[in-house]
């Protein structure tokens, strides 16, 4: 599988599901509300890294204006801001970063 040659090849400190079906490549197969605004260490065939889940963006799930999803999205924003921050993606300088 193409996926798993990349994940031995890049070995990512940080993966990005985003939507249902890539969350269910790495994650159990819970509701959004238990997987967004959540990190989660995950096993693969390229080591581990941590995982922030995110809704699919495409605005045909209403799971985003339900509850408090706006408040766990929030929460997945900030803690993935944090973990690019603390790999050098982002940060106060100019520099840039191919991590």
């Amino acid at each position: 599988m193409w996926l798993e040659s990349e994940l031995r090849i890049i070995r990512p400190k940080l993966i990005i599901p985003v939507g249902k079906l890539a969350m269910e490549r790495f994650l159990p197969r819970l509701p959004l509300d238990q997987l967004i605004g959540r990190a989660f260490d995950v096993e693969h065939v390229g080591g581990v890294s941590l995982a922030i889940p995110l809704p699919h963006p495409s605005g045909a799930s209403s799971w985003i204006h339900q509850a408090d999803h706006p408040e766990l999205l929030t929460r997945a924003l900030d803690r993935l801001k944090s973990e690019l921050k603390s790999v050098g993606v982002i940060g106060s300088s100019n520099a840039r970063s191919v991590a």
